[in-house]
C-alpha cells in the first residue's frame, strides 16, 4: 500500500524491481520435474487406467467400467478368467479396442471398492440379487483394506475440488475495489459472524468519508484483498465447528500471510509480473519520487512472498494447499483446546494432501524434498508478516490524526 496517485501504470506489467539472480535461480532438478497445473478431477479410471470422467459407485472410473459394473450386478452374470487372473496387471492404460476380460474387470471393480448399494436400478433377476447381497457382505469385510489403497488420492481430489471452488467464488471480490472515498466500517469481529460477502455490491452499510481518507486510490483494493482471505477462511471446514473467539484469533493471525500468498499467485497468473501487483495492476509499495526511504523498504517487504513463489515454481494446487495450511494454525495463543484439536486435524489433512500431490508429481525420490521446500515458504511469510506490521506501526505514527487508514478490519489485522 502506498499513497500513490492513479496513473496509467496499471496497463504496464513490466517489473519495477530487479530481482537478484539467486532469488530466481532454479535447480536442474526443479526444472526437470516441474509440471503445469493439473486437473483436480480424477485423472484415471481405477479399473482400466484410461481417463476417468468422474466418480461412479464411489470409485474414479470411466463410463465403460461404470456401465460394466452396473450391468454385471443387475444381471448377476459373472465370467471366469481363463488366463490366470492377470489380464489387468501393470500400470499402463488398457487398450479399449480389445475385449476386456470380464472376470478380471469385475474383480478389479470390487477390489477398488465399487459400491453395489449405489446402483439405483431395480434388480429383478435372482442371480443379480444374490450377487448384490454377496458383494455387500464382502465389501464390509474389506472396507479397511480398500480405504488404505484409495483414500489418500481420493482425499486429495475432494479437497482440491472444494478449494478451487472456494477460490473461484472469491475471485471477483479479490479483483474489485470499494468506491472511492467509501469505507467498510465493520470490524473483523463483525465480519466473521456475518453472512458471506462474495461481491463488493453486497457489503452492508458502506460509509462515505470524503477527503478524510488517506489512501483513496488504494484503500479499497487493500480492504477487498483482505476481505477475500477472511471469506475464504469462513468457508473452511473447521470454521463452523469452533467457537467464535477462537475463529477470530485464527483468522486474524493467518490473514496477512494468506493475503501475501494470494497477491503473489495473482500477480504471476493474472499480470505475468515478477513484482507484486494490486488488483488494478498497479505496483504494490511503489514509492513516489518525493517519498523518503521508508517507502522503498516497504516496496521490498511485500515482494518476499512472490520471490518464494518464483524460486519454487509454485503451481495452483500447491498455492491453495499452502493457503489452507496457513489458515489452519492451532498454535495461536488463546485458542480453546477443543478448537485446537479440530484445527489440527484439518491442518493435517491439508498437509497429507500436499505430500500426496508432491509424491504424485515428483515421485518418491524428489517428492519429499519438494514438500519440505513448499512448507519452508511459511517461514518467509512469517518474516514478511512481521515486517509489514512493523511498517504499519510507523505508518500509523505518521498519520496519527487519522482514525482509520484503510478500514477497521484492515487495521485490526495489521495491529494484531
Amino acid at each position: 500500500m502506498s499513497n500513490e496517485p492513479s496513473t496509467s501504470e496499471s496497463a504496464n506489467i513490466l517489473p519495477d524491481i530487479l530481482i537478484e539472480s539467486e532469488q530466481i535461480v532454479e535447480t536442474s532438478t526443479r526444472k526437470l520435474f516441474y509440471r503445469k497445473d493439473q486437473n483436480v478431477l480424477p485423472e484415471k479410471c481405477q479399473i482400466c487406467r484410461n481417463p476417468a470422467v468422474g466418480y461412479h459407485y464411489d470409485v474414479a472410473s470411466c463410463n465403460g467400467c461404470k456401465a460394466f459394473f452396473r450391468r454385471t450386478v443387475i444381471t448377476g452374470r459373472l465370467v471366469k478368467c481363463k488366463y490366470g487372473r492377470k489380464c489387468l496387471d501393470g500400470d499402463d492404460p488398457i487398450d479399449l479396442n480389445k475385449r476386456l476380460c470380464g472376470g478380471c474387470r469385475f474383480e478389479k471393480c470390487e477390489e477398488m471398492g465399487m459400491n453395489p448399494m449405489a446402483i439405483r436400478a431395480e434388480i429383478t433377476s435372482k442371480e443379480g440379487k444374490l450377487l448384490k447381497e454377496e458383494l455387500i457382505k464382502r465389501k464390509g469385510s474389506t472396507e479397511v483394506a480398500i480405504s488404505k489403497k484409495i483414500n489418500v488420492e481420493d482425499e486429495l481430489t475432494k479437497v482440491m475440488t472444494k478449494l478451487n471452488k472456494m477460490e473461484s467464488l472469491l475471485d471477483n471480490l479479490a479483483s474489485s475495489t470499494l468506491p472511492r472515498h467509501y469505507i467498510d466500517l465493520r470490524s473483523l469481529s463483525d465480519i466473521i459472524v456475518d453472512t458471506p460477502t462474495l461481491d463488493v455490491a453486497r457489503i452492508p452499510n458502506l460509509s462515505f468519508i470524503g477527503d478524510d481518507q488517506v489512501f483513496p486510490d488504494h484503500a479499497g483494493l487493500a480492504h477487498t484483498s483482505f476481505l477475500a482471505v477472511v471469506e475464504f477462511a469462513k468457508m473452511m471446514d473447521f470454521y463452523e465447528k469452533i467457537d467464535t473467539d477462537s475463529s477470530l484469533k485464527i483468522v486474524r493471525h493467518g490473514s496477512l500471510m494468506a493475503r501475501g500468498l494470494m497477491n503473489s499467485e495473482r500477480s504471476i497468473r493474472k499480470f505475468k509480473s515478477d513484482c507484486i501487483r494490486r488488483a488494478d495492476g498497479t505496483v504494490a509499495g511503489k514509492p513516489m519520487r518525493n517519498y523518503n526511504g521508508i517507502w522503498v523498504e516497504h516496496r521490498k517487504i511485500v515482494q518476499k512472498s512472490l520471490y518464494a513463489f518464483l524460486r519454487n515454481n509454485v503451481d495452483t494446487t500447491e498455492y491453495l494447499l499452502l493457503k489452507a495450511i496457513i489458515l489452519c494454525n492451532p498454535a495461536i495463543p488463546g485458542v480453546s483446546k477443543e478448537a485446537q484439536a479440530i484445527v489440527t486435524a484439518e491442518q493435517q489433512k491439508y498437509g497429507r494432501c500436499l505430500l500426496t500431490y508432491c509424491l504424485r508429481e515428483y515421485g518418491t525420490r524428489f517428492g519429499p524434498d519438494r514438500y519440505v521446500s513448499l512448507i519452508a515458504i511459511t517461514s518467509v511469510l512469517e518474516n514478511q508478516q512481521k515486517e509489514e506490521r512493523d511498517f504499519n506501526v510507523i505508518l500509523r505514527a505518521f498519520y496519527s490524526k487519522c482514525t482509520v487508514l484503510v478500514s477497521p478490519m484492515y487495521d485490526e489485522i495489521m495491529a494484531s
